[in-house]
């Protein structure tokens, strides 16, 4: 596995996420586990996601997070603090003129 481009740390309630974030295909894996598997309601998943699908990277980059502590809700969320990192590692302008 390749190094990570950006590494960063989300927190929301008592949840941490530690985020990796390199070059791919938009594989999602959180505590070694496919991310449908870790999250199985849609709606965590989409807010889990939010960050990547607003800057159209979505399909760009792989993320690998481990998550800990916290329930679903606070875990998602977690992941969505990190969501400075992605923005940061974009070289394009996400926000359209």
């Amino acid at each position: 596995m390749s190094n990570p481009l950006v590494q960063a740390t989300g927190r929301r309630k008592s949840a941490v996420a530690r985020v990796r974030i390199r070059e791919g295909q938009g594989t999602i894996t959180i505590n070694k586990r496919p991310f449908e598997e870790y999250f199985p309601s849609a709606t965590f998943r989409q807010h889990a996601t939010e960050a990547l699908r607003v800057a159209n990277l979505s399909e760009s980059y792989d993320v690998d997070a481990t998550i800990d502590g916290g329930g679903m809700s606070g875990q998602a969320g977690a992941l969505v603090s990190a969501s400075p990192a992605v923005c940061s590692s974009s070289t394009s302008s996400s926000v359209p003129d």
